[in-house]
């Protein structure tokens, strides 16, 4: 156990400089830094955003806050492409039209553990490492888990130019509110060698 531990240990990191740190700490700082710089932005570097060409109607702003009803979900689903690719049941959209009157009730999957009420995406996380670590325990079964390092777009995005621009655009204080909430509320640390570090 302790060997496969060792195997898997972060023992050295090149920096920005090209130097290479084969101290905990540092490793940890190297880390920590770059994530952070990664993640955060300096809000005061924004200077005056420009005018936008375009300008939501006070109709398009008060539709974005409105409550969607059963009736407004039916019609998303019967307007997207029935031969799609299947979502994760395996059902693609021609099946959800053709059975819409047994599930269209039920539309919202089980699983689902993001923008539901009292479930949380984090969920995800503490189940697929739950199931990676106890691979080895598994009689029996071959498994395989890779994991995917995908750079996302708004890594990038500075948050503060997001919703200032949103909000010369036009969007309602509530519906920046929502978004402000999905992209900067989380907090982070870097997990190196099983062990937290950092936190920002």
């Amino acid at each position: 156990m302790s060997l496969r531990r060792n195997q898997n240990q972060i023992q050295a990191i090149e920096d920005q400089n090209g130097e290479i740190c084969t101290e905990s700490q540092g490793i940890a700082d190297i880390l920590v830094n770059h994530f952070s710089c990664l993640l955060n932005h300096n809000i005061s570097m924004i200077g005056d955003l420009p005018e936008p060409q375009y300008k939501l109607s006070s109709d398009e702003a008060h539709d974005l806050v409105k409550p969607f009803g059963a009736e407004e979900i039916k019609e998303v689903v019967f307007n997207c492409d029935g031969n799609r690719a299947p979502g994760p049941n395996g059902f693609n959209g021609a099946f959800f039209k053709q059975f819409w009157y047994l599930i269209g009730g039920e539309i919202v999957s089980p699983h689902q553990s993001a923008f539901i009420k009292d479930r949380l995406i984090q969920d995800n996380v503490l189940l697929t490492h739950d199931l990676c670590h106890n691979f080895h325990k598994l009689s029996n079964t071959k498994a395989l888990c890779i994991k995917l390092d995908l750079k996302k777009a708004y890594d990038y995005v500075i948050h503060g130019v997001l919703l200032g621009f949103m909000s010369k655009i036009g969007f309602p204080p509530m519906w920046c509110t929502w978004i402000s909430k999905c992209i900067a509320s989380a907090s982070f640390s870097v997990l190196l060698n099983g062990s937290p570090k950092g936190f920002f």
